[in-house]
């Protein structure tokens, strides 16, 4: 017995390896690099809760055209796994690890070993998927989401850090931590966590301050001042863009629909891969039901820098204006709309869906038909002053983007018609 307990002792007073002393730092590194991956992960959820009117990393858009590498990641075919979001499911990941850190870098004596296997399986799984969205993002999306970037790096600090265990195996029964160094650990851990929750306090802040001026604008500009402010309501026209000549936009191979003849007509400006397009069309397709026996509508399709593949769609929608088809066209591409836009194997099967020739639509196309209509239509856009889409006019005034809403577009029209009567 005396033997047995002088081995004991002998293994208890052994003096640690290089590696074992580290122990406490490389459970900081790890600590702290969850809580910034954290950190990560609640700045997504903050942006996406604007709807992305902010890009990722604090930027205004310059125009609405523009669509965050965020955005794009989170609209994603794989941006909600079980129909939760990718940035809820990561904060799911980091506080878990981040809770496992604590516990084992506060020196648990029970279970500690289980638990660092338990924080590599989490830690191996989380590096795994991480790639996958990573090579998504670069293969199949047309914009990279910083963030989300960001993330993938934390999560391949964790796995760095986490594999020096796998091959510096550490015998933890002589790894031993006193009531002093506990405590001091304790400071460190509750001092970084308690940064962490400031910092989202402050970014939560930070987007609460984008809401007020978004509402408080249109209360301002309706106190009568704004120069092609609308008679009542909300509803406001764009000062700052003068009002366009139509001969000079409309061009007269542009899709239309409505009575050929009214004294008001709409133009409605757009790209076939723009989100905020899309979300428009509903809006648009009901004004139209209401007002086409009065009104004309103008479709102007055009491509924006960030959309090149759009070209192909916007010829497609020419040539099924061609057999009176264009609507119907128009509302199966936003439907199927896709990042990276629709395949040229696609657009011939809306073709024949709506029963056009797709092989007759697809020579008309190589022929270079609609080449001189695309282009012309980007200059028409770009000269009357167009900066992004959707755009709308009516009877050549800009229409402001919290405008463009059916109950405000109804307001304009009665107005425009009563004047022309």
């Amino acid at each position: 017995m005396a033997k047995r307990d002088t081995g004991k002792q002998a293994k208890n007073s052994a003096p640690l390896s290089r590696w074992a002393r580290h122990l406490p730092l490389f459970e900081r590194i790890l600590f702290v690099v969850a809580l910034l991956g954290g950190l990560t992960t609640v700045h997504m959820m903050l942006t996406a809760s604007t709807n992305f009117e902010q890009d990722c990393l604090f930027g205004a858009f310059e125009s609405e055209a523009e669509v965050s590498g965020c955005q794009a990641a989170f609209e994603s075919a794989v941006g909600k796994p079980l129909g939760v979001s990718n940035a809820v499911w990561g904060g799911l990941f980091y506080l878990t690890v981040a809770a496992l850190c604590g516990v084992i870098g506060l020196g648990a004596q029970t279970g500690g070993w289980w638990l660092k296997k338990a924080r590599a399986a989490l830690i191996g799984a989380g590096f795994l998927y991480s790639l996958f969205l990573t090579v998504y993002q670069f293969v199949v999306l047309p914009a990279r989401c910083p963030l989300c970037l960001i993330s993938a790096l934390c999560v391949a600090i964790l796995l760095g850090v986490q594999a020096v265990y796998l091959f510096k195996p550490v015998d933890l029964s002589i790894v031993t931590m006193n009531a002093k160094t506990r405590k001091r650990e304790g400071v460190f851990y509750g001092a970084f966590a308690a940064l962490i929750l400031l910092l989202i306090g402050a970014d939560v802040a930070y987007f609460n301050s984008l809401v007020a001026p978004a509402v408080a604008q249109p209360t301002q500009q309706g106190e009568g001042t704004h120069p092609h402010s609308s008679a009542a309501g909300q509803c406001f026209y764009d000062a700052e863009k003068a009002v366009v000549d139509l001969s000079t936009l409309v061009d007269e191979r542009d899709p239309d629909v409505g009575k050929a003849d009214a004294s008001v007509t709409v133009v409605e400006i757009f790209d076939p891969n723009c989100p905020h397009c899309k979300s428009l069309h509903p809006v648009m397709k009901s004004v139209i039901a209401q007002y086409e026996d009065q009104v004309r509508f103008v479709y102007k399709p055009i491509v924006l820098p960030q959309f090149q593949y759009s070209a192909l769609q916007n010829a497609v929608l020419f040539a099924a204006d061609e057999e009176g088809k264009f609507e119907e066209m128009l509302d199966l591409q936003f439907k199927w709309q896709q990042r990276g836009g629709l395949t040229g194997a696609q657009l011939k099967e809306l073709a024949t869906m709506i029963g056009i020739d797709a092989d007759a639509m697809e020579q008309r196309i190589t022929e270079g038909r609609y080449n001189d209509l695309l282009q012309r239509g980007n200059k028409q856009a770009v000269d009357a002053g167009v900066t992004g889409v959707p755009a709308v006019l009516i009877n050549g005034r800009f229409i402001t983007s919290d405008s463009r809403t059916e109950a405000c577009m109804t307001q304009f029209l009665e107005e425009a018609l009563n004047t022309s009567e």
